[in-house]
Protein backbone atom coordinates (compact mmCIF):
# COMPACT_ATOMS: atom_id res chain seq x y z
CA UNK A 1 0.00 0.00 0.00
CA UNK A 2 1.41 3.21 -1.28
CA UNK A 3 1.24 6.75 0.71
CA UNK A 4 -0.97 8.52 -1.36
CA UNK A 5 -3.63 5.97 -1.07
CA UNK A 6 -6.31 5.19 2.05
CA UNK A 7 -7.41 2.54 4.39
CA UNK A 8 -9.37 0.02 2.82
CA UNK A 9 -11.32 -2.22 5.62
CA UNK A 10 -13.27 -4.95 4.41
CA UNK A 11 -16.79 -5.35 5.37
CA UNK A 12 -16.37 -7.16 8.39
CA UNK A 13 -13.99 -4.91 9.90
CA UNK A 14 -16.35 -1.97 9.07
CA UNK A 15 -18.63 -3.49 10.89
CA UNK A 16 -16.55 -4.43 13.59
CA UNK A 17 -15.38 -0.78 14.24
CA UNK A 18 -19.28 0.21 14.20
CA UNK A 19 -20.81 -2.53 16.73
CA UNK A 20 -17.44 -0.96 18.94
CA UNK A 21 -18.43 2.34 18.08
CA UNK A 22 -22.03 1.77 19.47
CA UNK A 23 -20.84 -0.17 22.22
CA UNK A 24 -19.14 2.88 23.58
CA UNK A 25 -21.96 5.44 22.91
CA UNK A 26 -24.31 2.78 24.65
CA UNK A 27 -22.01 2.82 27.70
CA UNK A 28 -21.34 6.16 27.88
CA UNK A 29 -25.48 6.86 27.89
CA UNK A 30 -25.43 4.39 30.70
CA UNK A 31 -23.23 6.28 33.09
CA UNK A 32 -25.18 9.38 32.00
CA UNK A 33 -28.18 7.87 33.15
CA UNK A 34 -26.98 6.07 36.14
CA UNK A 35 -25.33 9.67 36.83
CA UNK A 36 -28.21 11.83 36.48
CA UNK A 37 -30.40 9.04 38.60
CA UNK A 38 -27.58 9.42 41.47
CA UNK A 39 -27.72 13.69 41.32
CA UNK A 40 -32.09 13.15 41.27
CA UNK A 41 -31.84 10.74 44.23
CA UNK A 42 -29.54 12.47 46.79
CA UNK A 43 -31.26 15.61 45.92
CA UNK A 44 -34.41 14.15 47.05
CA UNK A 45 -32.91 12.71 50.27
CA UNK A 46 -31.49 15.99 50.87
CA UNK A 47 -35.32 17.56 50.39
CA UNK A 48 -35.99 14.37 52.62
CA UNK A 49 -33.74 15.10 55.16
CA UNK A 50 -34.44 19.16 55.34
CA UNK A 51 -38.39 18.10 55.79
CA UNK A 52 -37.57 15.61 58.69
CA UNK A 53 -35.56 18.10 60.24
CA UNK A 54 -38.30 20.71 60.24
CA UNK A 55 -40.53 18.23 61.39
CA UNK A 56 -38.44 17.48 64.53
CA UNK A 57 -38.01 20.84 65.10
CA UNK A 58 -41.89 22.01 65.26
CA UNK A 59 -42.59 18.53 67.26
CA UNK A 60 -39.45 19.99 69.97
CA UNK A 61 -40.89 23.36 69.67
CA UNK A 62 -44.93 22.20 70.15
CA UNK A 63 -43.32 19.57 73.50
CA UNK A 64 -41.45 22.25 75.28
CA UNK A 65 -44.61 24.74 74.82
CA UNK A 66 -46.24 21.29 76.25
CA UNK A 67 -43.88 21.46 79.11
CA UNK A 68 -44.23 24.92 79.77
CA UNK A 69 -47.88 25.31 79.84
CA UNK A 70 -47.35 22.25 82.19
CA UNK A 71 -44.95 23.41 84.61
CA UNK A 72 -46.93 26.91 85.14
CA UNK A 73 -49.97 24.95 85.97
CA UNK A 74 -47.90 22.84 88.47
CA UNK A 75 -46.13 25.47 89.98
CA UNK A 76 -48.14 26.93 92.53
CA UNK A 77 -49.00 23.43 93.47
CA UNK A 78 -44.97 22.59 93.92
CA UNK A 79 -44.77 25.57 96.20
CA UNK A 80 -47.83 24.83 98.27
CA UNK A 81 -46.21 21.33 99.06
CA UNK A 82 -43.02 22.65 99.53
CA UNK A 83 -44.36 25.11 102.16
CA UNK A 84 -46.41 22.15 103.62
CA UNK A 85 -43.18 20.16 104.21
CA UNK A 86 -41.62 22.93 105.82
CA UNK A 87 -44.15 23.56 108.12
CA UNK A 88 -44.08 19.61 108.85
CA UNK A 89 -40.61 19.48 109.37
CA UNK A 90 -41.17 22.58 111.87
CA UNK A 91 -44.27 20.64 113.36
CA UNK A 92 -42.18 17.30 114.03
CA UNK A 93 -39.61 18.61 116.36
CA UNK A 94 -42.32 20.83 118.67
CA UNK A 95 -44.21 17.57 118.39
CA UNK A 96 -40.81 15.69 119.50
CA UNK A 97 -40.05 17.99 122.24
CA UNK A 98 -43.63 17.02 124.10
CA UNK A 99 -43.84 16.13 127.50
CA UNK A 100 -47.09 15.17 128.24
CA UNK A 101 -50.23 13.82 126.16
CA UNK A 102 -52.01 17.36 126.56
CA UNK A 103 -48.46 19.18 124.99
CA UNK A 104 -48.70 16.92 122.29
CA UNK A 105 -52.37 17.14 121.64
CA UNK A 106 -51.80 21.30 121.55
CA UNK A 107 -48.39 20.80 119.25
CA UNK A 108 -50.62 18.45 116.73
CA UNK A 109 -52.82 20.88 116.42
CA UNK A 110 -50.86 23.90 115.68
CA UNK A 111 -48.86 21.68 113.43
CA UNK A 112 -52.36 20.71 111.64
CA UNK A 113 -53.23 24.39 111.34
CA UNK A 114 -49.99 25.69 109.80
CA UNK A 115 -49.31 22.88 107.63
CA UNK A 116 -53.20 22.88 105.91
CA UNK A 117 -54.45 26.01 106.81
CA UNK A 118 -57.98 23.91 107.26
CA UNK A 119 -61.11 25.61 107.97
CA UNK A 120 -61.91 23.47 110.90
CA UNK A 121 -59.18 20.84 112.90
CA UNK A 122 -59.78 19.06 116.11
CA UNK A 123 -57.43 16.39 118.50
CA UNK A 124 -58.77 14.04 120.61
CA UNK A 125 -57.16 11.93 123.28
CA UNK A 126 -58.89 8.68 124.64
CA UNK A 127 -60.30 8.51 128.19
CA UNK A 128 -58.26 7.22 129.76
CA UNK A 129 -60.97 6.28 132.23
CA UNK A 130 -63.10 4.68 129.49
CA UNK A 131 -60.22 4.05 126.67
CA UNK A 132 -63.80 3.77 124.28
CA UNK A 133 -64.82 7.20 124.47
CA UNK A 134 -62.64 10.68 122.81
CA UNK A 135 -62.14 13.64 124.81
CA UNK A 136 -61.69 16.74 122.81
CA UNK A 137 -58.20 18.03 123.72
CA UNK A 138 -57.56 20.71 121.39
CA UNK A 139 -59.57 22.21 118.70
CA UNK A 140 -59.91 25.28 115.97
CA UNK A 141 -61.07 27.52 113.14
CA UNK A 142 -60.62 29.95 111.00
CA UNK A 143 -63.03 31.77 112.73
CA UNK A 144 -61.07 31.33 115.74
CA UNK A 145 -64.26 29.55 117.60
CA UNK A 146 -63.64 25.66 117.81
CA UNK A 147 -66.90 23.68 116.57
CA UNK A 148 -66.64 21.81 120.36
CA UNK A 149 -65.58 23.07 123.76
CA UNK A 150 -62.54 21.66 124.72
CA UNK A 151 -63.49 18.74 127.53
CA UNK A 152 -66.08 17.33 124.82
CA UNK A 153 -66.39 13.51 124.05
CA UNK A 154 -67.03 11.12 121.30
CA UNK A 155 -68.11 7.57 121.00
CA UNK A 156 -66.73 5.14 118.05
CA UNK A 157 -69.96 5.44 116.83
CA UNK A 158 -69.67 9.12 116.13
CA UNK A 159 -69.64 10.30 112.84
CA UNK A 160 -66.65 10.42 110.55
CA UNK A 161 -64.15 10.06 113.89
CA UNK A 162 -65.60 7.59 114.70
CA UNK A 163 -65.72 4.95 111.16
CA UNK A 164 -61.77 5.82 111.40
CA UNK A 165 -61.11 5.04 114.65
CA UNK A 166 -63.12 1.41 113.88
CA UNK A 167 -61.31 0.95 110.75
CA UNK A 168 -57.91 1.96 112.54
CA UNK A 169 -57.16 3.89 109.46
CA UNK A 170 -56.87 6.81 108.09
CA UNK A 171 -59.86 7.94 106.30
CA UNK A 172 -60.79 10.70 103.86
CA UNK A 173 -63.42 12.11 101.34
CA UNK A 174 -62.03 9.73 99.20
CA UNK A 175 -62.37 6.68 100.39
CA UNK A 176 -65.59 7.82 102.46
CA UNK A 177 -67.38 7.58 98.66
CA UNK A 178 -66.46 4.77 98.17
CA UNK A 179 -68.00 3.12 101.39
CA UNK A 180 -71.55 1.54 100.63
CA UNK A 181 -74.72 3.41 100.88
CA UNK A 182 -75.50 2.18 104.22
CA UNK A 183 -72.24 3.08 106.02
CA UNK A 184 -72.40 6.51 104.16
CA UNK A 185 -76.00 7.05 105.80
CA UNK A 186 -74.84 6.31 109.22
CA UNK A 187 -71.92 8.63 108.99
CA UNK A 188 -74.26 10.87 108.03
CA UNK A 189 -76.63 10.41 110.81
CA UNK A 190 -74.36 10.55 113.30
CA UNK A 191 -71.98 13.47 112.24
CA UNK A 192 -72.35 16.33 114.70
CA UNK A 193 -73.61 19.30 112.90
CA UNK A 194 -70.45 21.84 113.72
CA UNK A 195 -68.13 19.06 112.44
CA UNK A 196 -66.45 19.32 109.45
CA UNK A 197 -63.93 16.74 108.77
CA UNK A 198 -62.83 15.98 105.41
CA UNK A 199 -59.52 14.13 106.69
CA UNK A 200 -59.34 11.58 110.12
CA UNK A 201 -56.07 10.37 111.25
CA UNK A 202 -56.30 7.49 113.91
CA UNK A 203 -52.92 7.36 116.27
CA UNK A 204 -52.18 3.96 116.93
CA UNK A 205 -50.74 2.15 120.13
CA UNK A 206 -50.09 -1.57 118.96
CA UNK A 207 -53.64 -2.33 117.93
CA UNK A 208 -55.23 0.19 120.04
CA UNK A 209 -56.34 4.06 119.06
CA UNK A 210 -55.03 6.53 121.35
CA UNK A 211 -55.90 9.16 119.83
CA UNK A 212 -57.45 11.02 116.40
CA UNK A 213 -57.03 13.80 114.15
CA UNK A 214 -58.85 15.95 111.93
CA UNK A 215 -59.14 18.66 109.10
CA UNK A 216 -61.90 20.23 107.77
CA UNK A 217 -61.50 21.83 103.82
CA UNK A 218 -57.73 22.02 103.85
CA UNK A 219 -56.00 24.58 101.32
CA UNK A 220 -53.74 21.65 99.77
CA UNK A 221 -54.88 19.36 97.74
CA UNK A 222 -56.63 15.67 99.29
CA UNK A 223 -53.83 13.96 98.29
CA UNK A 224 -51.12 16.17 99.80
CA UNK A 225 -53.48 16.84 102.99
CA UNK A 226 -54.02 12.92 103.49
CA UNK A 227 -50.24 12.74 103.16
CA UNK A 228 -49.40 15.26 105.69
CA UNK A 229 -52.33 13.83 108.29
CA UNK A 230 -50.40 10.40 108.24
CA UNK A 231 -47.34 11.37 108.44
CA UNK A 232 -48.14 13.84 111.74
CA UNK A 233 -50.65 10.76 113.15
CA UNK A 234 -47.35 8.34 112.79
CA UNK A 235 -45.29 10.72 114.25
CA UNK A 236 -47.55 11.40 116.92
CA UNK A 237 -47.55 7.64 117.59
CA UNK A 238 -43.90 7.49 118.36
CA UNK A 239 -43.71 10.24 120.82
CA UNK A 240 -46.79 9.05 122.14
CA UNK A 241 -44.96 5.71 123.27
CA UNK A 242 -41.83 7.99 124.51
CA UNK A 243 -44.27 9.87 126.64
CA UNK A 244 -45.82 6.41 128.16
CA UNK A 245 -42.48 5.01 128.48
CA UNK A 246 -41.01 8.50 130.58
CA UNK A 247 -44.71 8.08 133.18
CA UNK A 248 -44.14 4.32 133.66
CA UNK A 249 -40.70 5.16 134.46
CA UNK A 250 -41.56 7.81 136.96
CA UNK A 251 -44.46 5.88 138.04
CA UNK A 252 -42.44 3.03 138.92
CA UNK A 253 -39.98 5.60 141.21
CA UNK A 254 -42.86 6.87 142.93
CA UNK A 255 -45.39 4.36 142.89
CA UNK A 256 -45.36 0.77 145.03
CA UNK A 257 -46.59 -1.76 141.95
CA UNK A 258 -48.82 -3.81 144.08
CA UNK A 259 -50.17 -1.01 146.33
CA UNK A 260 -50.42 1.63 143.81
CA UNK A 261 -49.48 3.49 146.96
CA UNK A 262 -46.31 5.81 147.05
CA UNK A 263 -42.91 4.33 147.28
CA UNK A 264 -40.42 3.56 149.92
CA UNK A 265 -38.34 6.17 147.83
CA UNK A 266 -41.31 8.90 147.53
CA UNK A 267 -41.94 8.68 150.50
CA UNK A 268 -38.27 9.18 152.03
CA UNK A 269 -37.86 12.07 149.86
CA UNK A 270 -41.31 13.97 150.62
CA UNK A 271 -41.40 13.44 154.20
CA UNK A 272 -37.69 14.32 154.16
CA UNK A 273 -38.91 17.69 152.73
CA UNK A 274 -41.52 17.82 155.03
CA UNK A 275 -39.46 17.53 158.21
CA UNK A 276 -37.04 19.94 156.90
CA UNK A 277 -39.14 22.76 156.28
CA UNK A 278 -40.69 21.58 160.02
CA UNK A 279 -37.36 22.16 161.40
CA UNK A 280 -36.87 25.23 159.74
CA UNK A 281 -40.48 26.81 160.44
CA UNK A 282 -40.76 25.13 164.29
CA UNK A 283 -43.43 23.15 162.86
CA UNK A 284 -44.76 19.63 164.11
CA UNK A 285 -45.73 16.38 162.74
CA UNK A 286 -46.26 12.58 163.29
CA UNK A 287 -45.49 9.37 161.06
CA UNK A 288 -47.98 6.41 161.45
CA UNK A 289 -46.49 2.62 160.98
CA UNK A 290 -49.35 0.38 160.30
CA UNK A 291 -48.23 -3.93 160.14
CA UNK A 292 -50.64 -6.11 158.83
CA UNK A 293 -50.65 -9.20 161.71
CA UNK A 294 -50.64 -12.54 161.01
CA UNK A 295 -49.03 -11.61 157.28
CA UNK A 296 -46.77 -14.29 157.01
CA UNK A 297 -49.20 -17.12 157.87
CA UNK A 298 -52.11 -15.69 155.35
CA UNK A 299 -49.28 -16.30 152.40
CA UNK A 300 -48.69 -19.37 154.12
CA UNK A 301 -52.52 -20.36 154.05
CA UNK A 302 -53.35 -18.66 150.62
CA UNK A 303 -50.28 -17.89 148.53
CA UNK A 304 -48.26 -14.82 147.47
CA UNK A 305 -50.91 -13.81 144.47
CA UNK A 306 -53.44 -13.71 147.44
CA UNK A 307 -51.26 -11.48 149.35
CA UNK A 308 -50.65 -9.44 146.99
CA UNK A 309 -54.37 -8.73 146.35
CA UNK A 310 -54.75 -8.31 150.25
CA UNK A 311 -52.60 -5.62 150.21
CA UNK A 312 -54.24 -3.67 147.70
CA UNK A 313 -57.48 -4.03 149.11
CA UNK A 314 -56.20 -2.83 152.51
CA UNK A 315 -54.66 -0.09 150.54
CA UNK A 316 -58.10 1.10 149.20
CA UNK A 317 -59.32 0.84 152.66
CA UNK A 318 -56.80 2.78 154.09
CA UNK A 319 -56.04 5.69 151.53
CA UNK A 320 -59.66 7.53 151.98
CA UNK A 321 -58.49 8.58 155.51
CA UNK A 322 -55.12 10.26 154.52
CA UNK A 323 -55.83 14.00 153.04
CA UNK A 324 -54.51 15.06 149.89
CA UNK A 325 -51.35 17.15 151.31
CA UNK A 326 -50.01 14.25 153.45
CA UNK A 327 -48.00 11.04 152.22
CA UNK A 328 -48.87 7.24 152.44
CA UNK A 329 -46.77 4.69 151.38
CA UNK A 330 -46.10 1.15 151.41
CA UNK A 331 -42.74 0.79 153.35
CA UNK A 332 -41.99 -2.98 153.20
CA UNK A 333 -43.63 -5.99 153.24
CA UNK A 334 -46.64 -5.71 155.02
CA UNK A 335 -46.06 -2.21 156.20
CA UNK A 336 -47.69 1.27 155.25
CA UNK A 337 -46.17 4.49 156.82
CA UNK A 338 -48.30 7.72 157.06
CA UNK A 339 -46.76 11.35 157.59
CA UNK A 340 -49.31 13.76 158.70
CA UNK A 341 -47.79 17.37 158.33
CA UNK A 342 -48.64 19.28 161.63
CA UNK A 343 -50.20 16.05 163.48
CA UNK A 344 -50.00 16.26 167.06
CA UNK A 345 -50.55 12.91 169.20
CA UNK A 346 -54.14 12.89 169.02
CA UNK A 347 -54.46 13.54 165.78
CA UNK A 348 -51.91 10.79 164.98
CA UNK A 349 -53.79 8.21 166.93
CA UNK A 350 -57.21 8.95 165.95
CA UNK A 351 -55.90 8.50 162.39
CA UNK A 352 -54.25 5.10 163.25
CA UNK A 353 -57.63 3.58 165.08
CA UNK A 354 -59.65 4.60 162.01
CA UNK A 355 -57.68 2.90 159.85
CA UNK A 356 -57.29 -0.25 162.27
CA UNK A 357 -61.31 -0.48 162.24
CA UNK A 358 -62.38 0.19 158.89
CA UNK A 359 -59.79 -2.72 157.81
CA UNK A 360 -60.35 -5.06 160.98
CA UNK A 361 -64.19 -4.62 159.44
CA UNK A 362 -64.01 -5.81 156.10
CA UNK A 363 -64.94 -9.55 155.48
CA UNK A 364 -61.67 -10.00 153.09
CA UNK A 365 -61.53 -13.28 151.16
CA UNK A 366 -59.09 -16.20 151.71
CA UNK A 367 -59.60 -15.17 155.55
CA UNK A 368 -59.24 -17.66 157.85
CA UNK A 369 -62.64 -19.55 158.29
CA UNK A 370 -62.88 -21.78 160.70
CA UNK A 371 -61.16 -19.74 163.67
CA UNK A 372 -63.20 -16.61 162.08
CA UNK A 373 -59.93 -14.66 161.93
CA UNK A 374 -60.17 -11.58 159.96
CA UNK A 375 -57.50 -9.38 158.69
CA UNK A 376 -56.09 -6.59 161.52
CA UNK A 377 -53.42 -4.32 161.81
CA UNK A 378 -51.38 -2.98 164.24
CA UNK A 379 -49.69 0.87 164.82
CA UNK A 380 -47.40 2.00 165.98
CA UNK A 381 -46.54 6.38 166.10
CA UNK A 382 -43.60 8.67 166.41
CA UNK A 383 -43.74 12.46 166.57
CA UNK A 384 -41.62 14.80 165.40
CA UNK A 385 -39.35 16.55 167.00
CA UNK A 386 -40.04 14.39 170.32
CA UNK A 387 -38.52 11.46 168.93
CA UNK A 388 -36.72 12.17 165.87
CA UNK A 389 -35.47 15.09 163.48
CA UNK A 390 -35.17 12.82 160.68
CA UNK A 391 -37.36 10.13 158.66
CA UNK A 392 -34.69 7.30 159.13
CA UNK A 393 -35.31 8.42 163.64
CA UNK A 394 -38.59 8.87 163.10
CA UNK A 395 -39.18 5.31 161.32
CA UNK A 396 -37.07 3.74 163.56
CA UNK A 397 -39.56 5.11 166.61
CA UNK A 398 -42.63 3.95 164.59
CA UNK A 399 -41.03 0.50 163.96
CA UNK A 400 -40.15 0.10 167.58
CA UNK A 401 -43.35 1.18 169.15
CA UNK A 402 -45.08 -1.33 166.52
CA UNK A 403 -43.12 -4.05 167.52
CA UNK A 404 -44.08 -2.87 171.18
CA UNK A 405 -47.63 -2.55 170.52
CA UNK A 406 -47.65 -6.22 169.40
CA UNK A 407 -46.68 -7.60 171.98
CA UNK A 408 -48.56 -5.86 174.83
CA UNK A 409 -51.50 -5.84 172.47
CA UNK A 410 -52.71 -2.67 172.67
CA UNK A 411 -53.15 0.83 170.63
CA UNK A 412 -50.97 2.54 168.98
CA UNK A 413 -47.34 3.53 171.16
CA UNK A 414 -45.90 6.32 170.81
CA UNK A 415 -41.80 6.84 170.31
CA UNK A 416 -39.82 3.78 172.10
CA UNK A 417 -41.01 4.25 175.85
CA UNK A 418 -44.16 2.48 176.96
CA UNK A 419 -44.27 6.05 179.56
CA UNK A 420 -44.56 7.96 176.30
CA UNK A 421 -48.06 5.97 175.58
CA UNK A 422 -51.04 7.04 174.85
CA UNK A 423 -54.36 5.38 176.93
CA UNK A 424 -55.02 2.52 174.42
CA UNK A 425 -58.00 3.12 171.97
CA UNK A 426 -58.46 -0.48 171.46
CA UNK A 427 -56.76 -4.22 171.03
CA UNK A 428 -54.80 -4.84 167.82
CA UNK A 429 -56.49 -8.21 167.27
CA UNK A 430 -59.83 -6.39 167.19
CA UNK A 431 -62.68 -7.65 164.86
CA UNK A 432 -65.45 -6.28 165.55
CA UNK A 433 -65.99 -2.92 164.58
CA UNK A 434 -68.75 -0.41 163.84
CA UNK A 435 -69.82 -0.81 160.30
CA UNK A 436 -68.54 0.98 157.75
CA UNK A 437 -70.07 2.37 154.50
CA UNK A 438 -69.06 -0.94 151.70
CA UNK A 439 -67.68 0.07 148.19
CA UNK A 440 -68.93 -2.32 145.23
CA UNK A 441 -65.50 -4.28 145.18
CA UNK A 442 -66.23 -5.04 149.27
CA UNK A 443 -69.56 -6.09 148.73
CA UNK A 444 -67.78 -8.28 145.99
CA UNK A 445 -65.22 -9.17 148.56
CA UNK A 446 -67.96 -10.41 150.64
CA UNK A 447 -69.16 -12.45 148.63
CA UNK A 448 -65.87 -14.14 147.91
CA UNK A 449 -65.22 -14.43 151.71
CA UNK A 450 -68.80 -16.58 152.18
CA UNK A 451 -68.15 -18.88 149.12
CA UNK A 452 -64.80 -19.06 149.93
CA UNK A 453 -66.22 -20.14 153.62
CA UNK A 454 -68.68 -22.51 152.26
CA UNK A 455 -66.16 -24.26 150.02
CA UNK A 456 -64.03 -24.69 153.25
CA UNK A 457 -67.08 -26.34 155.17
CA UNK A 458 -67.64 -28.43 152.82
CA UNK A 459 -63.96 -29.75 152.74
CA UNK A 460 -64.11 -30.48 156.45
Amino acid sequence: MSDGEGVNLSPEMMELALAGAAAVCGALGVALWFAKRRAGSEARLRDEAERRAIRDRDRAAAAHREAEQLRERLAPESRAERATLDALALALRECSSSATRRDLAAALARAVEEALAPAQWMVFLADDADPSRFVLAAAGSAEGVPAWPAGSTISPQTGRVGLAVRRRALLDLRQLDAEPPIVRDQVAATEPAEFRVDVAAPVMSGTRVVAVLTCGAPTQPMHSASAAMRILAEHAAVVLRGIDARDRAARLESEDPITGLGSRSHFQSGAGEAIYAQRCAGGRGALVMLGVDGFGDYVLRNGEQAADRLLRGIAQVIRPAVLERDLIARWRGPEFVVYIDGADASVANALAERMRSSVASVPWPESDARTRAGVTLSAGVALHPQHGATVDDLIAAAAAALAENRAVATGPVFGRSIDDAVPPTGSATQTEAAPVARTPAEVLAAVDAEMAAEEAALRN
